[in-house]
Order: structure tokens, then C-alpha cells, then sequence
């Protein structure tokens, strides 16, 4: 019998348009919604390991598909399974042959659209102050270093807020997160230290934290609770 092996790397980049993003969409349906996740999680994350209620939390996927779609993903060979104490952890497989596509894949799923699909108004030419429109950056979450820095700082919940959680992110914005940790003895948690892993975490991007006294202010309470987007919880 003959046996045809499927080179996804060359394939994928001999027929991809580089102007094109995949519609992200269209990856959930190829792949499948609890798989993508579990690929966007583990694959642009390679050096997270992470355990099934760990997933469930960054992912949103119920324990019962995660198992079974974790289970296929480790039996193709793309994740790889590790026991650690009583806990299964699972992470990338980054010598797997399909890694480099399927990551640029997920990745590009992940993009803002190409400028050419963004066309934005002219400025009135003889007005003085004519404005430019600036293209909203759309914000990569890297969950699994996420959840792997709230467990070394002892946070019990991390949330998205401001224009981020809005998607109305620009070059200059910061990235603005409230942050609650859990109980603790000894000294306070090092906000300074935590702040730069989260900055690198973000891709050198600045990170403004708030604590829940910023919800002492009715006028902010409201605001940041509106648009409140919760990227860990314990």
C-alpha cells in the first residue's frame, strides 16, 4: 500500500495569502470550539503546562470535552502529556511536524485585519486639525502564561478592563487589569515585579494594575464593572 504523507508546513505556505487572515471562525470550525482553545492556549504558549482545571478555566470549555479532545490532541502527538503529583499537565509539543503551521495558523486567526481591509476616511485637507483614524491592536492573550504567573503572585482573580476590554486598544494604550489576590501572610505582593512580568506576558506592552480599592469611586465602579472581562480565576 502506498502511503501519502501530508507536508502542512509547505502546503500551508505555498497557498496562503499573507494579506489574508483566517477568519477565526473558520478555525473554530475546522478544528473544533474546545480544540482551538486548547491549541490557542498550549501552542502560542509552549512553555505553559497547564492541568485540566486550568484549561477549563483560561479555555471556558466544560472538564467533559476537554478530556476527550486532550486525550485525541496527546494521541496525535501534538500535546504532551506529563503527571505531576497527583495532576495531569499538558503542553505543547514543539518538535511535532505540524507545530509551525498550525501555530502560524492560530496565530494569523488572532491578527487584525490586514490594512488593505481598513480603509480609513480621508482627513479634510484644508481643515487645520484633520484627524487620522487610528486602527484598534487587537490584544493577544497569552492565558497559559497568564494562569502561570497568578499562581507564582498568589492572585485569586485577574480581569481586563478600560480599552482592551473594549477592543478599542491603540498603539499607545495601556494595558489595564484589576487585580485581586488571595489571602496571604508575610509580606505584600512586589506590584512593581508583577507589573513587569505582566508587561513581558503582554509583549513589552505597559500595564497599568488597579486593586478593588478602585472600586471605592461609584463613577469608576460602574465603568470598570461594565466592561470587566475576566482572564483567571482561582
Amino acid at each position: 500500500m502506498k502511503t501519502t504523507i501530508l507536508d502542512l508546513d509547505s502546503d500551508y505556505h505555498s497557498n496562503v495569502n499573507s494579506d489574508v487572515n483566517p477568519d477565526p471562525k473558520l478555525v473554530n470550525f475546522l478544528l473544533g470550539k474546545t480544540r482551538a482553545a486548547v491549541l490557542r492556549t498550549l501552542l502560542l504558549e509552549p512553555g505553559a503546562a497547564l492541568h485540566v482545571r486550568e484549561l477549563a478555566r483560561v479555555t471556558g470549555a466544560s472538564p467533559g470535552s476537554l478530556h476527550r479532545d486532550l486525550r485525541a490532541l496527546s494521541g496525535l502527538g501534538l500535546l504532551l502529556r506529563e503527571e505531576i503529583g497527583h495532576q495531569v499537565h499538558y503542553r505543547a509539543n514543539t518538535a511535532h511536524p505540524c507545530f509551525g503551521a498550525l501555530t502560524e495558523l492560530l496565530r494569523s486567526a488572532d491578527a487584525p485585519p490586514s490594512r488593505a481591509y481598513q480603509p480609513a476616511a480621508a482627513p479634510v485637507r484644508h481643515s487645520p486639525q484633520a484627524a487620522y483614524a487610528v486602527a484598534p491592536v487587537k490584544l493577544h492573550i497569552p492565558r497559559g502564561r497568564i494562569a502561570a504567573l497568578c499562581r507564582e503572585y498568589q492572585i485569586h482573580k485577574l480581569s481586563l478592563f478600560g480599552a482592551a476590554a473594549r477592543n478599542a486598544l491603540t498603539p499607545g494604550s495601556a494595558v489595564e487589569l484589576l487585580v485581586e489576590f488571595a489571602p496571604r501572610e508575610g509580606m505584600p505582593p512586589d506590584m512593581g515585579a508583577l507589573r513587569q512580568a505582566l508587561s513581558a506576558a503582554f509583549g513589552g506592552r505597559r500595564v497599568a494594575l488597579a486593586t478593588a480599592t478602585v472600586l471605592d469611586d461609584p463613577l469608576r465602579r460602574d465603568a470598570i464593572l461594565a466592561e470587566l472581562k475576566t482572564l483567571y480565576a482561582a
